[in-house]
């Protein structure tokens, strides 16, 4: 009898936590919305000291372990750490939380080891999220074509 009270505790929280992520999800979505403009211009106006085969950037995006500007390729990088145990769904949920930030599909291939995913965005960008099962990391690149 007493435990009928947290049925409706345990509700809102979830609740709650599902409103959480939707959060979370739309500042990922306007973080990712101010970078991947300026794959028009490779990134000149968010790039910070030079680095040995690129640049440090200004914006990183939410929660990245790091961000920076790679040189070749012309393409901005960001990482982020995640347990190894916990690495293929993350991907799976990452890629589709960029992919829903345009309403764009996104392609996924693997190999024996590590999983890759690919989204077109307008204007000729292209995003790709690798694992990298090695570092415990999930990657993501923006340049644009």
């Amino acid at each position: 009898m007493r435990a009928t009270w947290l049925l409706p505790l345990v509700a809102i929280l979830l609740h709650e936590g599902a409103g959480a992520q939707q959060a979370r999800a739309q500042t990922f979505c306007a973080e990712l919305g101010k970078i991947v403009p300026r794959a028009e211009r490779a990134f000149v106006d968010i790039r910070g000291a030079k680095t040995r085969g690129g640049s440090e950037v200004t914006i990183s995006l939410p929660e990245a372990s790091e961000c920076w500007y790679r040189d070749h390729g012309s393409a901005y990088w960001c990482s982020w750490k995640v347990p190894l145990d916990r690495i293929d769904e993350q991907f799976i949920e990452f890629s589709r939380r960029v992919a829903a930030c345009y309403g764009a599909a996104r392609d996924e291939d693997h190999d024996n080891i590590d999983k890759w995913a690919y989204i077109q965005l307008p204007r000729n960008v292209e995003v790709y999220i690798v694992t990298d099962k090695g570092q415990g990391e999930i990657n993501l690149s923006i340049e644009k074509k």
